[in-house]
């Protein structure tokens, strides 16, 4: 018997090729996928070295928060056991490492140079908030004008048959389009398997579906936006005001059925987040908790050059620990004349709903370049520092030491 042909009297036996495939899986599980990328500071201009760890869309999605368009990239794989000691080891050429885990190790948070984020932060709007936002907020009525000069309408359905549709012409192309290679959404079954007392609220223009959003409603519970599509992906549309209007009329049709709140899905862990602004702008507060999903997001400072510096004061991170959740806002050391800068973005986490915040001397964490090297070396403040003048130090509570504001 040839070797081919004991290949495939093998895969007929349904134990062995179910034994084959579980050990395939496990071995998947066990292997990460590892990129190490080379390129240009998108802020500072300065040279970066980054490795990330994950699924491909996180990598794409960090490397435009992180690099201008060129930049180069090495793929390979590493066992899971040994990301996280690569990605936090300072001997290594990276200045900063980001793993995509779901497992987060205690020991490792203990470490100054170390911050876990959720990989994704759930998002929530409180509709009488929203209410009031559309009626005082003046990029909303811009918005508003939009919808209606271009004659958008609403209705809903609960056609299977239109939920279908929608998952083909609406969902998948504006993720793709959209989002491009950072892209992450379900497929057919999953969307299937999660549909809980669907709504399908369908946006129109001149007859025709332009843009859907799948609500779901599960019995006792708070209704949840689940997925959201536009038709074809058409940023032009979405220029027109379909995405606003999905928002606008989403947030009348349960204000009309007397929900006091939704969920909106998740966000990155990042202040920037293109996502999360959108999402602020309608009245959105970050929550925290996993929502079924722990998925961890490690950020390891190993060298902490002004590339490093510049992307970090630009992209606050957004992390949470027992007592929910807490923001890092960066310095480079406690000298820094930052105060206006820090300011805002403790005002922008406390509108989030980010209680707590802290201030980090980036300095304190180590050497940084030649003309501070060795005033890096000789410090011995933690990570979480006495900050600048006037800002308050360690952890603080924003609703006490930050005014709130309104968009």
């Amino acid at each position: 018997m040839t070797q081919h042909a004991l290949y495939d009297a093998l895969k007929r036996i349904k134990p062995l090729r179910s034994a084959v495939q579980r050990l395939r899986a496990v071995l998947c599980w066990l292997r990460v996928e590892v990129w190490v990328l080379v390129g240009t500071e998108r802020r500072s201009g300065e040279p970066l070295e980054a490795l990330i760890a994950g699924q491909l869309q996180t990598k794409n999605y960090l490397a435009e928060l992180l690099f201008q368009p060129s930049y180069s990239e090495i793929h390979r794989r590493m066992w899971r056991w040994s990301v996280l000691r690569k990605a936090t080891t300072r001997r290594s050429s990276h200045a900063m490492a980001f793993v995509d885990t779901d497992v987060r190790h205690s020991r490792q948070s203990e470490d100054v140079h170390v911050f876990w984020l959720r990989g994704w932060v759930r998002t929530e709007l409180e509709l009488a908030r929203a209410v009031e936002r559309i009626q005082r907020s003046d990029g909303i009525k811009s918005d508003v004008r939009k919808i209606q000069e271009n004659g958008l309408s609403c209705d809903t359905t609960c056609d299977p048959i239109e939920l279908e549709l929608f998952y083909w012409d609406l969902y998948v192309p504006y993720a793709r389009r959209g989002y491009g290679d950072k892209a992450i959404y379900m497929d057919y079954e999953q969307m299937w398997s999660g549909l809980k007392n669907p709504v399908l609220l369908r946006i129109k223009k001149d007859g025709q579906t332009v843009a859907g959003m799948v609500i779901l409603q599960p019995e006792n519970a708070v209704p949840h936006w689940w997925l959201l599509g536009i038709r074809n992906g058409d940023r032009n549309l979405v220029k027109q005001g379909v995405l606003a209007a999905l928002y606008l009329f989403g947030i009348r049709y349960l204000e009309e059925r007397g929900y006091a709140r939704a969920l909106l899905g998740g966000v990155r862990p990042f202040l920037t987040d293109g996502v999360l602004q959108y999402k602020r702008k309608w009245g959105a507060r970050l929550i925290a908790g996993d929502d079924g999903d722990p998925h961890w997001f490690l950020v390891a400072i190993t060298q902490p050059t002004r590339a490093v510096r510049e992307f970090l004061k630009a992209c606050p991170l957004i992390g949470e620990d027992e007592e929910g959740l807490v923001g890092s806002v960066f310095v480079d050391d406690v000298s820094s004349d930052d105060n206006e800068r820090v300011r805002r973005q403790q005002v922008e986490l406390s509108a989030l709903g980010v209680e707590r915040a802290r201030v980090v001397a980036l300095m304190a964490i180590g050497a940084c370049d030649d003309s501070r090297q060795q005033e890096g070396k000789r410090a011995a403040s933690p990570a979480v520092s006495a900050g600048p003048p006037d800002v308050k130090p360690d952890i603080v509570s924003l609703t006490k030491s930050v005014p709130s504001v309104r968009n």
